[in-house]
């Protein structure tokens, strides 16, 4: 399953020698998921515990030819409370005309608390429409499992002339049959391409200005390919 959501979409859409594995001079477009999430341990097979445990709020980091879209379990560059609100308004445009819009029933919400299979709380509210609408509990991120929301390190890494990236000590699954998965290993990044997989390239590399993310406690895997957009195949 996993290997159809990547290598073979690629390879189905003429971009296999571009993404959908981790292969130095591919792009650099993976994922970063946390395997210390309640849902995902224990990690005995990564393979399995991506395709079947895992969701969405298990990623931690999103990279898009190097350049983080994801980081810190937080979307960059998109304003999520505009974004709330454009729903808000889509939702009222599309149910007003039912009759189901806003009226008395807005004085009488219902608040209730309930926990997702992942441990994390959850404040779900009844809106006038009786739709839930839902907002994850804060919780702190731990700073061994998810690299950390440093906006000085996100502006180096968002450099285009900006120093290699290591991604080091996490599990990494290369979806390349020649080179295997690993259990623990480091990725090397530069130039918004894939240079180096493997154990040891942290000693190896030897940059004195090279960014290191410690990604100990997570699956570093590469991203699913976005069909939708037009310039999916862009280098």
């Amino acid at each position: 399953m996993l290997d159809f959501a990547t290598l073979q979409g690629a390879r189905t859409n003429g971009l296999a020698g571009v993404t959908g594995s981790l292969t130095p001079g591919k792009r650099a477009d993976l994922l970063v998921i946390a395997a210390e999430d309640l849902n995902n341990m224990p990690l005995n097979d990564p393979v399995g515990t991506v395709v079947l445990g895992a969701d969405a709020r298990n990623i931690v980091t999103v990279l898009v030819n190097g350049e983080p879209r994801k980081w810190g379990g937080r979307v960059l560059d998109v304003d999520l409370d505009a974004l709330r609100g454009e729903v808000r308004v889509s939702r009222d445009r599309l149910l007003g005309p039912a009759g189901a819009g806003r009226g008395p029933r807005e004085r009488h919400r219902t608040n209730a608390r309930r926990v997702n299979a992942t441990g994390r709380g959850q404040d779900t509210r009844s809106d006038t429409n009786g739709l839930p609408t839902t907002a994850p509990a804060s919780s702190a991120p731990s700073p061994a499992t998810r690299p950390g929301r440093d906006e000085a390190l996100l502006a180096r890494l968002g450099d285009p002339g900006g120093h290699p990236v290591l991604l080091t000590g996490g599990v990494v699954i290369t979806n390349n049959p020649l080179m295997g998965d690993w259990t623990r290993a480091d990725v090397l990044i530069g130039g918004g391409v894939i240079v180096g997989v493997g154990p040891g390239l942290l000693t190896a590399a030897g940059d004195d200005g090279m960014i290191v993310v410690d990604c100990s406690g997570t699956v570093v895997l590469p991203a699913t390919l976005d069909l939708t957009r037009d310039d999916a195949g862009a280098p």
